[in-house]
């Protein structure tokens, strides 16, 4: 007898409860080869108040990203941030979670999506088969 096990549903949950339903996400910088850094302001991750949002790239995949309550704003003084950190190497302003190794982008608005890298999902969740017998 073969049982079939779709993820879809727990996948769709996990995803939602670590970013959909947050209010905030962290601050992180990056250079063009992917070295990066949790933005620190008095020994505190730096937290932004907003919204997270999914943005589909194709048929079978998309990204997250996360727009700031205080907008574009926001986002130049975090990138202002990166490079006083960092160095100037360190031009993209990043959204983080604690609870994920992702990448996310930030976004002044669904038009305006701030540059930087991102960590792509399939919309296809994977089916496992197991047999029993």
């Amino acid at each position: 007898m073969e049982y079939k096990i779709y993820l879809l549903p727990i996948f769709t949950f996990i995803l939602l409860e670590n970013y959909a339903i947050a209010d905030e996400a962290f601050a992180f910088c990056a250079d063009n080869e992917k070295n990066w850094g949790w933005l620190i302001h008095n020994d505190d991750y730096v937290k932004v108040k907003g919204v997270w949002r999914e943005m589909q790239t194709n048929n079978s995949t998309y990204f997250y990203y996360f727009i700031p309550n205080e907008g574009m704003d926001k986002i130049i003084e975090i990138q202002k941030d990166c490079v006083e950190s960092f160095g100037n190497d360190f031009i993209y302003p990043q959204a983080g979670s604690k609870k994920s190794n992702d990448w996310f982008v930030f976004a002044a608005s669904s038009y305006k999506i701030i540059d930087g890298y991102v960590t792509e999902f399939s919309k296809f969740s994977p089916v496992f088969y197991a047999s029993k017998g």
